[in-house]
């Protein structure tokens, strides 16, 4: 979709670089931990108004690490962060191979774009701050 939004063309031989497929799965992981940051609260208060299961990132570290919530939550945002480093890394490898405006680095950073604004939509959605606002799901709906 990325790709397609921003008429970014890659080759079959560009889009089989081991380092682009990471970066790949670098924006993947950095998605979900994000959204699983900003909407924990909101699956908590679904799972205590609907006995709905909760399946989220700050959870499963929680229960893994055997840590508090805001443990938990450190370590997420650690993930976050490590995640874009690494993608930075990366990306300056493929500048450094391909040239600024290569296919390849076009793409990156249409990736790193879409992740910037999963961070401000995660974090600023009202489904999220739902719980925070004292809301219940219920209340929510039209």
């Amino acid at each position: 979709m990325i790709r397609f939004a921003g008429s970014i063309h890659l080759t079959s031989h560009q889009g089989q670089d081991p380092i682009l497929k990471c970066i790949v799965d670098l924006w993947a992981k950095h998605r979900v931990i994000v959204k699983d940051l900003f909407s924990y609260e909101k699956d908590c208060l679904e799972h205590e108004v609907n006995d709905s299961a909760i399946f989220n990132a700050i959870q499963v570290l929680q229960r893994e690490l055997n840590v508090s919530l805001a443990t938990a939550k450190e370590a997420a945002r650690n993930i976050q962060l490590e995640t874009e480093r690494e993608m930075h890394g990366l990306y300056k490898e493929i500048l450094g191979r391909t040239g600024t405006y290569s296919p390849e680095a076009r793409y990156v950073r249409a990736l790193v774009e879409s992740l910037a604004g999963n961070v401000f939509y995660s974090s600023t959605a009202e489904r999220n701050a739902m719980p925070l606002l004292g809301k219940s799901a219920g209340e929510n709906e039209p």
